[in-house]
């Protein structure tokens, strides 16, 4: 009878599932598929953020092309363009972000800087 008891309650932990919530600004959606075109309000980040490691391993410079995505994995190249000006930059992926309410894009000053 004890042993039944014992198994009883080890099945009863077993199916009794604990979930954590999850902030939603910290799960990135599912990447998007190579060649896709995405459109939305740019910004650039840089002075709190330079010189501290980002999620690529690299130091981050605000003086690189370089911009983080939630959208797209590390280490992809991108063609960034303003269509006001039509000024058009090569950025790499090398941090996650950005994390602020209808922002697509986050771009280090100097990519900023190209694109007018």
């Amino acid at each position: 009878m004890l042993i039944m008891v014992a198994a009883g309650i080890l099945f009863a932990g077993c199916a009794t599932q604990t979930t954590r919530p999850q902030s939603s600004s910290l799960v990135p959606p599912r990447p998007l598929p190579p060649g896709t075109s995405i459109e939305g309000i740019a910004s650039w980040y840089g002075p709190g953020f330079h010189g501290h490691r980002t999620s690529s391993g690299a130091v981050y410079d605000q003086e690189d092309l370089t911009r983080p995505s939630l959208l797209f994995p590390l280490g992809t190249h991108l063609l960034v363009t303003n269509p006001a000006n039509d000024h058009a930059v090569e950025v790499t992926i090398n941090d996650h972000g950005p994390y602020v309410k209808g922002r697509q894009i986050d771009l280090s000053r100097k990519a900023a800087r190209v694109l007018g």
